[in-house]
């Protein structure tokens, strides 16, 4: 092996693509130890595009699988518990604990000491009950969330699943976009009334409100995070109805790649943005003819939020 096999212009789907060309051409060897040699960071970065990533030991991976909302299906999670049994576990006489799957806060689920070979069974088997690991990890939009009990509670005002079926299709079909950010990207949307979801820590925010008319919707938050330069989500003077959510969210993401910063690590997350730029500035960039001018009431969340 001699030629470089991956770039920085690929999108997960070559990415997908590059690792089963790897491992069907150099079968039964693994040829990632070569890989990682001679193309370094750049080769586990655009992993990371595929949900996966390195764990630093003995050529093992993670593999992060997106849950958008927190919502998976008994034939989901019976898939998952297979990849993790055939390929959750370490090396012989290795120590450390194996064969489990860990839920993060964003809804993922992280499979640990996967090999580079068995990644393509994988996604084989994620295919056929319509699940995805793409776009898990790297500077892509990420696992959208949202309270899990939406449209099922009672106490809830909008249901969030066809949201959340349209975030999937948007950021497979238009993942220029949605994979090549300044950095990673978290959008929440709920109907819950109860703000457990905790929206004002995510990039953007959609909560319920109802408008002048009694049209059901959202307002919008933006700019929330923790980690380096934390901070809350501003409310920004924006109502969308829940047909043009993703036209909000695809608006966002326009923005930011024209506004943010793609060089500088440290200080080109989302909410720097628009710490720096202000929330009227950010609303006046987000504004488009199909949306509402102005924010409408919520539904009032618990004086403890």
């Amino acid at each position: 092996m001699s030629e470089q096999v991956f770039n920085a212009k690929q999108g997960p789907r070559e990415v997908r693509a590059t690792v089963e060309t790897q491992t069907m051409e150099h079968e039964p060897v693994d040829p990632w130890e070569e890989i990682e040699e001679r193309e370094g960071p750049l080769a586990v970065g655009r992993m990371r595009l595929m949900g996966v990533y390195d764990d630093r030991q003995r050529n093992r991976f993670m593999l992060r699988t997106r849950i958008p909302g927190g919502r998976i299906s008994a034939e989901q999670l019976e898939t998952v518990a297979g990849v993790i049994r055939d390929f959750g576990n370490g090396w012989e006489n290795h120590t450390e604990p194996d064969r489990f799957g860990e839920i993060t806060t964003r809804q993922d689920i992280q499979i640990h000491w996967v090999e580079f070979t068995q990644l393509p069974e994988i996604w084989r088997r994620y295919d056929a009950v319509g699940l995805t690991s793409a776009q898990a990890c790297g500077d892509s939009m990420r696992n959208p969330t949202s309270c899990p009990a939406d449209g099922e509670d009672v106490r809830g005002y909008l249901s969030t699943k066809t949201i959340l079926d349209e975030f999937r299709t948007f950021a497979l079909e238009e993942e220029r976009l949605t994979s090549f950010l300044p950095r990673k990207w978290k959008v929440v949307v709920t109907g819950c009334p109860t703000d457990c979801a905790a929206v004002k820590l995510h990039c953007l925010a959609f909560t319920p409100a109802r408008g002048a008319d009694g049209t059901l919707g959202f307002n919008v938050h933006a700019g929330g995070g923790l980690s380096d330069s934390p901070r809350v989500a501003d409310a920004l003077d924006l109502f969308v109805t829940p047909d043009r959510v993703t036209d909000m969210v695809r608006a966002t993401l326009q923005t930011y790649c024209d506004l943010g910063d793609f060089e500088h690590k440290a200080v080109n997350r989302f909410r720097v943005l628009v710490h720096q730029l202000g929330p009227e500035r950010i609303t006046e960039e987000l504004r488009l003819p199909a949306f509402e001018h102005s924010a409408h009431q919520p539904y009032a969340w618990p004086r403890s939020r």
